[in-house]
């Protein structure tokens, strides 16, 4: 099913200040576990639709941004920085001087700062989950904008893919036809998510999600070309599906009980999908889980927190690792994987809202 396109919006600065006024700053200590989504703030859209500003955010509703931290701009990633590293780049929603969202991008072998992305020419406003492709591309879901925007292996601007009527969160690409997919929460007037299909620059469809009101992540199953992703319905209930040959089915996950969908992600080592629970705050997992749903194995992330609350959101896995952007922790670590346990490196940036993350390798299409 093909979803028209909405009336032109405008988001206002004053939104994504507005809610972050709200938010505590202390990392996550005092925080209480929920199913919800976090506060409410208003965008004020097109044919003067208002979508709470929350609702596009992809964490719990105990998950707060971060103020009390003194925030700068960091320096842009120089041109052709790192033609012979593998790079990450890591998402943080309210990043930034002006709490709109930055892209920080990192060695990922050493976990030493790169920089900062230099914004799109719409800007960055609410960035989330991130995706590459077998160039070492990297796509990131511009949420706020209703746009995609692409960059390269060491941090130049390529292109925005417009995601019309849509918020998008997440992204994932196929390696067997070159699709894009968008996984996006809601659309811009509040109704149900969607799945959009990109090749190249080209929209081919937008796919509708019978069994979710709102959809998060998701990643294709190898070279299968069978894409996999989360959501929730409407009572809150987390949800599982599968999309190829346009049709979606339901699948769920069977063997484990998710309360909160974070990562959706395709493992080479393990030859598994990965599916993440946000709301396993004291020990972050993430199930490994067969064609049907059915968990074969899990990954447990240790939470260095205080409070022992953690929630890594949207997880990229590369090799024998995972990174883990925390959005309670505020920081973005690697863990072995699937061994999970303690932390193995740091990835450190002025993080308000650490949601998502994707890694590039040194040349195009390696693990």
């Amino acid at each position: 099913m093909k979803i028209s396109n909405s009336a032109k919006y405008v988001i206002g600065v004053s939104a994504a200040v507005a809610l972050l006024a709200g938010c505590t700053g202390n990392g996550g200590t005092g925080l209480t576990p929920s199913n919800s989504m976090a506060p409410s703030a208003h965008r004020t859209m097109g044919a003067n639709h208002k979508v709470n500003l929350s609702e596009t955010l992809l964490v719990p509703r105990s998950v707060k941004a971060n103020l009390s931290r003194k925030i700068q701009n960091e320096h842009t990633v120089k041109p052709n920085c790192c033609a012979l590293q593998k790079t990450l780049f890591v998402t943080d929603a309210f990043g930034g001087s002006s709490f709109t969202g930055a892209v920080y991008m990192f060695d990922y072998n050493t976990g030493a700062s790169l920089g900062q992305l230099a914004a799109p020419p719409e800007g960055f406003n609410e960035p989330q989950g991130a995706c590459s492709d077998t160039s070492g591309n990297i796509y990131f879901g511009n949420t706020g904008m209703s746009t995609v925007d692409e960059y390269n292996h060491s941090g130049s601007y390529i292109s925005t893919l417009s995601d019309p009527g849509q918020f998008p969160v997440g992204c994932a690409f196929d390696k067997t036809t070159g699709h894009l997919a968008v996984l996006n929460i809601i659309d811009t007037s509040g109704g149900p998510g969607s799945v959009s299909i990109y090749q190249g620059s080209t929209l081919e469809n937008t796919y509708s999600v019978p069994n979710m009101l709102r959809v998060y992540f998701g990643g294709y199953m190898g070279k299968s070309g069978v894409l996999y992703f989360s959501g929730s319905d409407s009572s809150g209930f987390a949800q599982y599906d599968s999309l190829t040959g346009g049709t979606v089915a339901d699948v769920g996950i069977h063997g484990a009980t998710i309360g909160f969908p974070g990562t959706v992600a395709w493992s080479a080592a393990t030859q598994w999908m990965n599916v993440a629970d946000q709301d396993t705050f004291s020990a972050p997992t993430l199930y490994q889980v067969d064609a049907s749903g059915n968990v074969q194995g899990s990954t447990v992330l240790e939470c260095t927190q205080v409070s022992d609350f953690c929630d890594p959101v949207q997880m990229p896995i590369k090799g024998p690792g995972i990174v883990a952007p925390d959005a309670v922790l505020l920081s973005a670590n690697r863990f072995a994987y699937p061994a999970g346990g303690a932390p193995t490196l740091n990835y450190p940036a002025a993080y308000v809202q650490p949601i998502g993350g994707a890694v590039s390798p040194n040349k195009g299409g390696g693990d």
